[in-house]
């Protein structure tokens, strides 16, 4: 899967649930990279922070936003209130 490809899911994915990506360019494009590499190997994007395979976005979203302002990966943070 190409990073563009990867990143218009992402962004789609944060549109929806009402966050936002990370403004810091090298992280988001870490996690964006590590995702394209997941979906090509296991056909699924696959979150690249996590030891267990969960697709992204992943079941502990929501709870570490509201804990944390932000998801494990720092992918996805909060949006506005």
């Amino acid at each position: 899967m190409s990073e563009e490809r990867v990143m218009e899911y992402v962004k789609k994915n944060a549109e929806k649930r009402g966050y936002k990506l990370n403004p810091n360019e090298e992280i988001l494009m870490t996690v964006v990279k590590g995702l394209a590499n997941n979906w090509s190997k296991y056909g699924k994007p696959f979150c690249p922070c996590r030891l267990e395979k969960v697709v992204c976005p992943c079941k502990y979203l929501e709870d570490e936003i509201k804990e944390m302002g932000h998801c494990h990966c720092q992918l996805f943070i909060k949006g506005e209130e």
